[in-house]
């Protein structure tokens, strides 16, 4: 579930016009800021640019003709889907680590990754503007890389920096319907292929703890511009501006009033507007795409853990931490000597340690050379609101045979302000 990054703000009373436009921009370690944001219930979008890199056709060929690879593992749509993965933008992503096949040879990516390969049959829409189809994906419980090509009538030529405007909701098999936190924004740009004129890619990763088996609802709904999404925020600011001048009042307080929001259906309102707003631009190229996926079950039966505090829920390519507390999420009191969650460290037996929190590296004795996450996301389930827990994805498969260890840390300050951190042994072979 989204929210308006101006919430948090309500309380200091500022005029919302001199506040500056929400942009995205390259960030790197964000140890208290994630924290804000998911109590905030708020997820930020940030863009990163990521070199692209030339596969290496005769490398395939001579892997095929050694026998490593057979001809039909690289043939098709999967090799198509690897290429496209391999030069993918994925906002959001760590700065230091990649996802798996993400800037990665041609080979490398199949290897490591032909296992965790589906395409689904399903057949989009039709566009006078060109053609979609998917080219596959790549998923376990919890995450899903999936590519599209789209190709372009002729004589119609997009300029080269635009974005897909996607929309992504999921039908769980119990019926129960659900809309995905990365929808209705322009995040990943349109890649050009290298080898056909009028043939693009767009590539996307998406995370849900519930997305295993479930069908994937995808409407692409004409290519924009960063500056027509710059002109969408504009009228978002200002429908939050006659929201709070219509309904806050100066005795609510920061709790109160997300309360309000919600009980209200903001939300709702908001991605409507968005919707809305959107329509209201001129698209660089218009056209209409929908599609009903479904997507396979996770490959691997998913490793549990329990503990006090939280529920971790590792995968091949994933660990879901989904929060075990009782707090009451509009609550504006905060006890600093309540303990809380500050991250995990898992230690795999070839040394390599993956963090989800880069504070660790300051706060505790986790050496520097600690990996970060690959990519790490809030998590909402189909019966309850906000962030209630994160996801956080390997630059690798990693199976449990692997797994040393995986310890928790929790902080608390003292009567004096000062903060201490708690290290549990939650896991070890």
């Amino acid at each position: 579930m989204n929210r308006n990054f101006y919430d948090i703000f309500d309380h200091l009373g500022e005029d919302f016009e001199d506040l500056p436009e929400l942009k995205r921009k390259k960030s790197d370690a964000k140890s208290l800021t994630d924290r804000v944001f998911e109590k905030a219930d708020i997820r930020p979008v940030q863009r990163k640019t990521r070199p692209y890199r030339l596969i290496a056709i005769a490398a395939v060929i001579a892997m095929i003709a050694g026998g490593t690879i057979t001809a039909a593992a690289v043939s098709g749509k999967m090799e198509e889907f690897f290429s496209s993965v391999s030069k993918a933008e994925i906002s959001d992503a760590s700065p230091e680590e990649s996802l798996p096949a993400v800037n990665a040879d041609l080979p490398e990516a199949v290897s490591e990754m032909e296992r965790f390969y589906s395409c689904p049959d399903v057949s989009f829409t039709s566009s006078d503007s060109g053609t979609v189809e998917l080219l596959g994906l790549y998923s376990d419980s919890n995450t899903m890389m999936i590519s599209f090509r789209l190709t372009v009538t002729e004589g119609i030529s997009p300029v080269s920096d635009i974005y897909m405007l996607p929309y992504f909701s999921l039908t769980l098999p119990d019926g129960t319907e659900k809309q995905l936190s990365q929808s209705g924004y322009l995040s990943e740009p349109l890649i050009k292929s290298g080898t056909a004129e009028n043939v693009y890619y767009m590539t996307y990763y998406l995370t849900d703890p519930e997305i295993s088996g479930a069908v994937l609802h995808t409407e692409f709904a004409g290519a924009y511009t960063m500056d027509q999404e710059q002109n969408v925020q504009k009228k978002l600011v200002a429908l939050d501006d006659e929201l709070r001048k219509q309904y806050f009042t100066e005795d609510m307080s920061i709790g109160q009033w997300k309360k309000f929001q919600n009980e209200k259906g903001f939300d709702e309102l908001r991605e409507k507007t968005r919707r809305e707003a959107f329509e209201e631009e001129t698209p660089v190229l218009s056209g209409n795409w929908q599609g009903d996926i479904q997507l396979p079950s996770a490959k691997s039966e998913p490793f549990v853990i329990e503990t006090e505090g939280n529920t971790y829920i590792l995968d091949e390519l994933s660990m879901l931490v989904s929060y075990n507390s009782d707090e009451d999420k509009y609550s504006d009191e905060a006890d600093p000597s309540r303990e809380t969650y500050l991250g995990s460290a898992v230690y795999l037996s070839d040394g390599t340690v993956f963090i989800n929190e880069p504070a660790l590296r300051s706060k505790t004795d986790i050496s520097d050379s600690a990996k970060d996450f690959a990519f790490r996301w809030g998590a909402s389930f189909a019966d309850g609101t906000g962030c209630e827990g994160e996801i956080d994805c390997f630059s690798r498969p990693v199976q449990q045979s692997e797994i040393e260890k995986i310890t928790e840390f929790r902080s608390f300050y003292d009567e004096n302000g000062e903060e201490h951190i708690t290290e549990t042994l939650i896991y070890s072979k």
